[in-house]
């Protein structure tokens, strides 16, 4: 998942998913 698409799904919260490695935010969100 791309970060734009994250920052549509999630939001706000997407800007921490994009502080951590990709594998830590996709386990995060799931």
């Amino acid at each position: 998942v791309f970060p734009h698409t994250r920052l549509t799904l999630y939001g706000p919260k997407a800007l921490h998913s994009h502080m951590v490695p990709t594998v830590d935010a996709d386990d995060f969100y799931k």
